[in-house]
């Protein structure tokens, strides 16, 4: 079989793979399993050929990212292939804009997006790095001319890296296809935000996918979806980036609570996607998700981590299991369970996890979670 015959034999299977999806047949494999092959399916390749596929994810590669190459390559071919194009797609949390990449080259390759269709992303682009850390970061992009001199004037002269990203993006085959705004969420109720960086959502904006990355705080994630929800219907996908991130435990945690409105259609890495299933209000979320975990009986804690081993281990995921017992921890120690928190890491240091994921553990071990005061200390 030569490369030709095995990259179409690839294209075939692929193509097929979502057809499973599409007419729901993908329950015959049983619901726990199939979303996982699914989620490896969209991560297998970019494009056609190999060629393509190297080329673009040299082109995928080129930020600094904290998502996973396979997390991307599942953004790309997402939206160039699930997403149905009807309606605009949200983003929240773009960072240098990696993601911002892989969701608007994928949407240009769809062939049944809407012209008017775009791609509206938000962040609060400032106070990730100081600028000299963040100099640092891009040195690459400037030393092979991606970034030129107005743009490291930029970082050292402002607090916002707002231009930095617009450079970034501006230029490219997917350019206008992008929309970005300062947009900044909540960390707590009270908190007061300056109007204009707000994080606010036009009413008259439908979107039919949402990319879920800068929800980087419980009540965050509980004002965005708020929000955001106004803007969905059933049949729309929610796309959570930090789902399996040990110190974002409230994602997972949401959907758990949630999951009458989801359905998990595929997962790779930290990426889990879902599609909404009903129409979903404010009050849907208020009876379900306080405004702080510390609102939470520990009984309550106990019961949502115990549905969430449940489905790692009927999908014999073990790195899905250890991400939730790290994110268990976390979730003890924001509660204030520090020692038991502690206990709990310490002591997947000596299960077999350890073999394979010692750094992420350790890592839990020195910051399992923050607040918005800042990083919870175990010791």
């Amino acid at each position: 079989m030569d490369k030709n015959q095995i990259e179409q034999n690839i294209a075939e299977f692929r193509r097929n793979v979502n057809i499973i999806q599409a007419t729901g047949l993908g329950q015959l494999y049983g619901q726990p399993h199939f979303p996982g092959f699914l989620g490896r399916n969209l991560a297998l390749m970019c494009g056609a050929t190999s060629d393509e596929d190297q080329q673009l994810t040299r082109y995928l590669s080129q930020f600094p990212t904290e998502t996973t190459l396979g997390e991307r390559k599942l953004l790309f071919n997402f939206f160039a292939t699930f997403w149905d194009g009807s309606q605009n797609v949200l983003e929240v949390g773009p960072y240098l804009g990696g993601t911002s990449r892989a969701i608007a080259m994928g949407m240009r390759r769809n062939p049944s997006r809407a012209a008017d269709t775009r791609l509206y992303t938000y962040d609060k682009f400032r106070d990730y790095h100081p600028p000299q850390r963040m100099l640092e970061l891009l040195a690459p992009l400037f030393q092979n001319g991606v970034l030129n001199d107005d743009a490291r004037a930029a970082i050292q002269n402002a607090n916002s890296f707002k231009e930095v990203y617009d450079l970034l993006h501006g230029g490219q085959e997917y350019s206008d296809l992008i929309v970005a705004r300062t947009g900044i969420l909540p960390d707590r109720p009270t908190q007061q935000l300056d109007p204009q960086e707000a994080f606010q959502l036009p009413e008259d904006r439908a979107y039919s996918a949402v990319f879920v990355d800068g929800a980087k705080s419980w009540y965050g994630t509980k004002e965005f979806m708020r929000q955001s929800s106004r803007h969905t219907a059933p049949g729309a996908y929610y796309l959570f980036q930090d789902y399996g991130a040990h110190t974002c435990f409230w994602i997972p945690v949401y959907c758990e609570l949630m999951k009458a409105f989801y359905n998990l259609v595929c997962y790779v890495d930290h990426t889990f996607v879902f599609q909404q299933t009903q129409p979903v209000t404010a009050a849907d979320i208020d009876a379900v998700f306080p405004d702080t975990p510390e609102d939470f009986t520990d009984r309550q804690v106990r019961a949502i981590f115990r549905n969430l081993y449940d489905f790692a281990l009927e999908t014999d995921n073990t790195y899905t299991l250890l991400n939730f017992q790290l994110q268990h921890a976390a979730a003890l120690a924001y509660r204030g369970r520090v020692e038991e928190a502690r206990d709990r890491i310490v002591e997947l240091l000596k299960t077999p996890h350890a073999l394979r994921y010692k750094s992420w553990i350790l890592n839990a071990l020195q910051t399992p979670t923050y607040t918005p005061e800042g990083n919870v200390s175990l010791f």
